[in-house]
């Protein structure tokens, strides 16, 4: 079935809490699909050049806005939590990019990123703003700076997924290490949702008193509004303490906050 959405509608879904968490069985996310329309509405680009955009943003950060490298800190927070790290939806590091993204939000936002979590709206903007203006100033406000080697006009025109994906994260996000087969097989399939104008269907699962079990593959828990450490620990066996929790996150103390992602195992 296909489903028709409006411009403003899609603007709706955008800022909605759209769970985000990495599925190990790489289906896409609703809210990459939801950003992939918006991408091909703002930029006039192809579904092809939308899939592969949406495709890497989801694999580098899964378009958690305040995503921060793993290894580098915390799963998630602010842009001085990420010390050396890649930070945000295309976990920007290269050169000084992250110094530009730090000044682009506070010159059109107000806001600092390294002492509050950046949004998502602050994310496309910047990214917005560097694919259409690759050669800028925004690191020191004098010195203009080229950022990527992505020609947008070459970029929007691309009907081929594959070659889309593998332009943006070279050209574009300059990844160190791409692993290009794995953003291409998700870009297939956002590039097939767009076509067919379907968004992936949510799996519902049947509550039951029995705690899960946590196995040998990465288990993670989106905080809610009223969670604590020992009360997400608790939804699970014995082995997940809010010690471990912690440990696996980085975390230096009890804190947490709505919509954080954590890595439980």
């Amino acid at each position: 079935m296909k489903i028709i959405i409006t411009e403003s509608q899609l603007n709706y879904l955008l800022e909605s809490d759209l769970e985000n968490v990495y599925d190990e069985t790489d289906e896409p996310s609703a809210k990459s699909i939801q950003w992939a329309k918006k991408f091909k509405l703002d930029l006039g680009l192809t579904n092809a050049a939308a899939a592969a955009m949406a495709a890497n943003i989801e694999h580098e950060s899964f378009f958690l806005s305040d995503k921060i490298q793993d290894g580098f800190g915390p799963n998630t927070g602010t842009m001085s939590q990420s010390g050396g790290g890649g930070y945000s939806w295309a976990q920007w590091t290269f050169g000084k990019r992250k110094k530009a993204f730090r000044n682009y939000v506070k010159k059109n936002f107000g806001v600092d990123i390294n002492k509050t979590p950046a949004t998502d709206s602050q994310a496309y903007s910047f990214l917005k703003y560097e694919l259409q203006n690759p050669t800028n100033s925004l690191y020191d406000n004098e010195e203009s700076l080229k950022y990527h080697n992505l020609d947008l006009e070459t970029f929007k025109k691309n009907k081929d997924f594959g070659s889309a994906t593998e332009e943006f994260v070279t050209k574009y996000e300059m990844a160190g290490k791409p692993a290009t087969g794995k953003r291409k097989e998700i870009a297939k399939k956002i590039y097939t949702h767009l076509v067919n104008g379907t968004t992936p269907t949510p799996v519902v699962k049947t509550p039951t008193n029995k705690k899960p079990t946590v196995n040998s593959n990465k288990v993670y828990y989106t905080v809610k509004s009223g969670d604590t450490l020992s009360k997400i620990a608790a939804k699970y066996d014995s082995s997940v303490t809010v010690d471990s929790i912690k440990k696996l996150n980085n975390l230096t103390s009890d804190s947490i906050r709505p919509d954080q992602v954590l890595r439980i195992k």
